[in-house]
């Protein structure tokens, strides 16, 4: 491009639309030109016809191979995600199956589950820290809890509410409702 020379960012459909007017154009406007020179090069009007015409061809080619490729890679995502799901549950399939045998494991590619293996200061911190969480709360343990009794005072005083019963007694006279019982059961 020649120096101070500003070429406008176009989208893809633009440069269709522009490719196509201007080839358009130079067939109408410009067929009776013998030849044009750019950047030292000289092109005839059918020449510059179909460079316009092979840039739409390539852009539209890009494209349909953007999209294919983009296809191409949500297609290979899926398989990704399900041949992952796959070779968990085959991995533990085999581990369980073949009881962690090395040579079968290694034949598909796993490996052997190890044990976690933590230091011990890792369990004697983690049994302070429940026992101070156990007092914090204030819980016991099932043989501490039996050995732990309510008391009952020696005398219960129970409290009976009124009952009103609304039948007629003997001779007609309703009975009297307005007090309450108050036992004591020692």
């Amino acid at each position: 491009q020649p120096e101070g020379f500003i070429m406008t960012k176009l989208n893809r459909s633009s440069v269709l639309s522009r490719g196509a007017r201007i080839a358009t154009a130079i067939k109408t406007h410009l067929s009776g030109v013998p030849s044009f020179t750019f950047a030292g090069v000289e092109y005839t009007p059918e020449e510059l016809i179909k460079l316009f015409e092979d840039q739409i061809a390539a852009s539209q080619n890009v494209g349909s191979a953007k999209g294919a490729w983009l296809q191409a890679i949500d297609t290979e995502a899926g398989l990704l995600r399900t041949v992952d799901n796959v070779v968990f549950g085959l991995r533990e399939q085999v581990r369980q199956v073949f009881a962690n045998n090395p040579a079968v494991l290694a034949a598909f590619d796993f490996t052997a589950r190890e044990a976690r293996k933590l230091p011990p200061e890792t369990y004697v911190v983690a049994a302070a820290k429940a026992r101070a969480t156990r007092t914090a709360r204030g819980t016991l343990g099932p043989k501490k809890r039996l050995a732990i009794h309510g008391t009952v005072p020696a005398t219960i005083s129970i409290e009976v509410a009124p009952t009103a019963t609304l039948t007629k007694g003997a001779g007609g006279a309703m009975p009297d409702a307005t007090h309450a019982s108050h036992r004591l059961i020692t």
